[in-house]
């Protein structure tokens, strides 16, 4: 059986550059394999900001700048193979589906 520490974050807002390094030195702290972002307000154009050494995969649904859009990032040291993304156009959420290989097994998350 595999174990991932998943972090869910409502962060209202994630916009500004002091506020996105604080939350990703604290996620860093709590060793997050996967991370769960609501409420970015991230514009389509500016989610690649989420874009961190440790977390190679990430998925976003972004509305504007002031509501919605949500996130998740997947740690680097997950090998995992994504299978399918669902995601809404207005910022409310993404489904993805995925099997991770770990020690010769596979799960799906």
């Amino acid at each position: 059986m595999f174990k991932f520490n998943i972090v869910a974050w409502n962060v209202h807002g994630i916009r500004s550059q002091t506020k996105r390094v604080k939350i990703m030195d604290y996620v860093s702290k709590l060793k997050a394999d996967i991370l769960l972002l609501q409420e970015t307000h991230l514009l389509q154009s500016e989610e690649k900001c989420l874009s961190d050494s440790n977390y190679s995969i990430i998925f976003s649904s972004c509305y504007n700048s002031r509501q919605r859009g949500v996130s998740i990032l997947v740690h680097k040291r997950i090998p995992f193979t994504l299978n399918s993304t669902v995601t809404d156009s207005e910022g409310r959420y993404i489904i993805i589906q995925e099997d991770i290989k770990f020690r010769g097994k596979t799960s799906e998350l």
